[in-house]
């Protein structure tokens, strides 16, 4: 008996006395193909493609067809057993998945899928960086198919929205931060949504650059602007004999190298943002 798959020969031989003749026949066995799953049924899908996710065959060979549905799918690969489906409209589809290995019997399975109609995309509009505001209105597109709703996503606090559903509503209550907002459109059980991000800058503290000053040439000197407790401030030469060098231009008392006699002007900066910035300047 064969008990394992493969091919086996066998000779048949005759003979007679010191004569003899031989023959040989190939007997080619196959084993029975692995049971077909076509995988779970797929009840959600927004899109015009989805990905099957049928067992994969370890025996044979697994091939996709489509038994039913609204239109002729695509199918990328039929022999792989996730094999992606394209072309896809609203309405319900059987694919079937069918294992088979020579003249062994094959096996078949079916899986559902289906296929939503899908709402507008969603546009959150472009980013905003505001200066020293509290309120400002968002620009989502319109949603012809489905419905639209703004929700915060991030900020430090929670702004008002004044109409959720509105693509273009206004926001209040805003302080200076990071805001994140996110613009759904949903056409059940289907949704896409977009972020925008809203930057608010407060006005940067008004810059001094310190008092005018006479000095005696050496190595260095310190310069000594104010403190910036919003912004960030920058130290820049606007005149002199020489150019000079800046060990930290960010830094309020930055010491300035290269200098020789003379009168320099330097200015102390404080920006923030899309702020205006304020400007001060020292004579040394």
């Amino acid at each position: 008996s064969i008990s394992n798959a493969g091919v086996y020969v066998y000779t048949w031989t005759v003979t007679n006395g010191t004569c003899s003749s031989a023959d040989q026949i190939a007997v080619r066995v196959y084993a029975p193909p692995t049971l077909s799953n076509a995988g779970p049924s797929i009840p959600t899908i927004c899109s015009t493609a989805t990905t099957m996710s049928a067992t994969p065959v370890t025996s044979g060979i697994g091939t996709w067809t489509q038994v039913s549905g609204p239109n002729t799918a695509v199918i990328a690969t039929p022999t792989l057993h996730n094999s992606t489906m394209s072309g896809l409209i609203p309405g319900s589809y059987i694919f079937r998945w069918t294992t088979s290995n020579g003249p062994c019997p094959t096996t078949s399975t079916n899986v559902t899928a289906t296929v939503h109609a899908t709402p507008t995309v969603a546009d959150a509009g472009p980013d905003q960086n505001l200066c020293n505001v509290t309120s400002t209105s968002l620009s989502g597109n319109v949603i012809s198919s489905g419905s639209g709703q703004w929700t915060q996503v991030s900020g430090p606090n929670t702004a008002v929205i004044a109409n959720a559903s509105l693509n273009n509503t206004a926001i209040s209550g805003l302080v200076p931060g990071t805001y994140i907002f996110r613009w759904t459109s949903t056409l059940l059980p289907c949704t896409s949504l977009d972020q925008v991000t809203i930057n608010v800058f407060g006005l940067p503290t008004v810059a001094n650059a310190g008092s005018d000053s006479t000095l005696c040439v050496s190595s260095s000197f310190t310069l000594s602007g104010n403190t910036p407790t919003v912004g960030l401030g920058t130290w820049t030469q606007i005149s002199g004999p020489s150019s000079v060098t800046f060990l930290n231009p960010n830094l309020r008392n930055t010491q300035v190298l290269g200098q020789v006699s003379g009168v320099y002007v330097f200015q102390w900066t404080i920006s923030n943002g899309t702020c205006p910035a304020s400007s001060d300047q020292v004579t040394i």
